[in-house]
């Protein structure tokens, strides 16, 4: 890969062949695959799920992150709609439930049914007013009888009243709880304080999801982990404040050419508005000048691909373009580790993600290979 007279003479993953040598691993399943998404977000399984429409909403983003990576929430949705996709990650799983969905007891059989249904949920809590926070009683599944036939009827003839109910204290440890849903034979344990207000919830099957599956990116409380994407003008900072308020891990700054004065002045707008703990994820670059000018910027990580994927047009209309394995070794080479590199575009084959990562990808975006794909089954979300 060099440049001569002003062209390079570029390589990308047809190009490749590796000449087998003597193998020195027992089995795959000794090769750790663990990378980093940014400097601050760890990856069991280094790979990102594209910002596209017709690939990562909840379901995948969820999946990913069950699996060791993480999903970009595509932006083409409404503020409150794309809030909504990372707060369905975020609530989805955790140590702790801290804002468990509720109901008052006034409400409906009716209503009770179609929450659990529209948020994918086993039961719920029963409060004693609506926005009140004090526990009156719970609401599970095995509690609703079948049939339309009292869905008329409020929830708290169904409900295992509060007298009932086996309560923690705020701060419980996780230790004690799993002792304590063990001798008690209960799967859901709502934290209370003296007053009986609502605190949060553990559960059972999120206790077990810990336990099954040690490698998925959960952040500091035990929640999965969910970027989102935004744009660089317009309505891009009062999305950043919905997202983040949600409680989206990171922030990829998404725009055709990340080597730019619009990125520049984007980031800065994002800096001057938010904590500078912020993750934010810049991009689409290919070359060692872009490449240090997003690290120049702050950035967290770098997003490497100018139109080497199948759904991108960007070669095709512009001319411009760097052949994507020269791309991620020229950024690689100009940044050394300072700054994880996403490889975006262009993975076809399996054998593309090995080679991405070889010349010197952090983790691989894939839009294509996903798209238009059921994400797999994860663990029914008990209670949220």
């Amino acid at each position: 890969m060099r440049a001569e007279r002003g062209f390079f003479d570029g390589r990308t993953f047809d190009d490749f062949l590796f000449r087998p040598g003597k193998g020195r691993v027992g089995s795959r399943r000794d090769v750790r695959l663990s990378g980093r998404f940014t400097a601050g977000i760890p990856l069991e399984l280094p790979i990102v799920s594209a910002n596209m429409d017709s690939v990562t909403e909840a379901p995948m983003a969820r999946a990913l992150a069950l699996e060791g990576g993480i999903g970009v929430v595509h932006r083409a949705l409404p503020i409150e709609a794309q809030a909504a996709e990372v707060e369905r990650v975020k609530r989805s799983h955790g140590w702790v439930v801290e804002e468990p969905l509720a109901l008052p007891r006034q409400a409906t059989l009716r209503q009770a049914r179609e929450m659990i249904r529209a948020h994918g949920i086993t039961g719920l809590l029963i409060e004693e007013e609506r926005g009140s926070g004090v526990l009156a009683g719970l609401l599970s599944n095995r509690d609703i009888p079948w049939g339309p036939g009292h869905d008329g009827e409020p929830v708290e003839t169904f409900m295992t009243p509060f007298p009932r109910l086996v309560t923690g204290q705020p701060g419980i440890a996780l230790e004690e709880a799993e002792r304590v849903l063990y001798e008690r034979r209960i799967e859901k344990l709502p934290l209370v304080d003296g007053e009986r207000r609502i605190r949060g919830l553990i559960t059972k099957s999120d206790i077990r999801l810990a336990r099954e599956r040690p490698d998925s990116s959960k952040d500091a409380k035990g929640r999965l982990r969910v970027a989102a994407a935004i744009g660089a003008r317009g309505d891009y900072l009062e999305r950043a404040a919905a997202l983040l308020e949600a409680g989206a891990d990171a922030l990829v700054v998404d725009i055709a050419h990340g080597h730019s004065e619009v990125m520049e002045q984007a980031v800065r707008g994002l800096r001057d508005r938010f904590s500078p703990a912020v993750e934010l994820v810049c991009g689409n670059i290919g070359t060692a000048e872009g490449a240090r000018f997003l690290r120049d910027l702050g950035a967290a990580a770098v997003k490497v691909g100018i139109g080497p994927g199948r759904g991108c047009r960007t070669r095709l209309e512009t001319a411009a373009g760097v052949p994507q394995l020269q791309a991620i070794h020229e950024v690689r080479t100009a940044l050394g580790g300072s700054v994880p590199i996403i490889a975006d575009g262009g993975i076809r084959n399996d054998k593309d993600l090995f080679l991405a990562l070889v010349c010197g990808a952090d983790s691989v975006m894939l839009g294509s290979m996903l798209s238009g794909t059921d994400p797999p089954s994860a663990v029914r979300t008990s209670w949220m």
